[in-house]
Parts: structure tokens; C-alpha cells; sequence
């Protein structure tokens, strides 16, 4: 079953801080970046445009990815927003985590340690 959130908690800490969006609502499972860390979207009613709410910076999140793209346990995991999915570090992407489990080609998703840096 394909996944349609982007991101899903999965295990380990949550750590929050807060976030206003400006110019956009936020959704329930978003990742977004602020100043260079990743964050995602946990409360169920998400955060409206210009209200004060808080997101995920740490913790295991499944992450929606690209469909034929590979991650070896360890690897680092870039989000491409415009595709709204990981992805391999490529041009126009921002640095999430690493992955926890390595991910194949067809696999919905990759579990990700959000705000790691590389393992391998």
C-alpha cells in the first residue's frame, strides 16, 4: 500500500520546537527545513498559515521516497520538496537525516534518523 503522508513517526524521541509558517499551511506529516534542520509536522490538525505550532526535529520517521532510488543503511537522506520525497543528495535537496535501514529500489518508503548526519 503506497504511503501519502511524507513522513510517519515511527520510534525514538520527539523533540519540538516551534514554528510559525509564513505564506502556507502546514499538514500533518510535512517535512519542512528551518535554518538548515528538518522538521516535520506532527500534530493531527497540522499548523495554519501564521499561527505559532510545533514541529518534530528529532526521532524515526518513515519518509515517503522516490520509488527507484537506494539507501544503504547509514546513507544520507536528502528531501526534494518540490517532489515531495527522499532522495539520493542531488541538486535543490536539503539534508533530513540518514537512514536507519537500508531502502530498495521499490520500496514506499526509507526510515529515516531525522537531523543525523552520516553514518557510513
Amino acid at each position: 500500500m503506497a504511503q501519502t503522508l511524507e513522513a510517519i513517526f515511527h520510534q525514538g524521541d520527539q523533540r519540538r520546537i516551534d514554528h510559525t509558517p509564513s505564506g502556507v499551511s502546514l499538514e500533518s506529516g510535512d517535512i519542512i527545513t528551518m535554518g538548515g534542520i528538518a522538521g516535520v509536522v506532527t500534530s493531527p490538525e497540522g499548523i495554519a498559515d501564521g499561527e505559532l505550532g510545533a514541529v518534530d526535529v528529532d526521532g524515526m520517521y518513515k519518509v515517503k521516497k522516490a520509488s527507484a532510488t537506494t539507501f544503504a543503511q547509514g546513507a544520507e537522506v536528502e528531501w526534494d520538496n518540490s517532489g515531495k520525497n527522499a532522495v539520493a543528495a542531488t541538486s535543490g535537496t536539503f539534508e533530513i537525516g540518514v537512514a536507519y535501514q537500508a531502502a530498495v529500489s521499490g520500496d514506499d518508503y526509507v526510515l529515516v534518523w531525522l537531523n543525523r548526519r552520516k553514518l557510513a
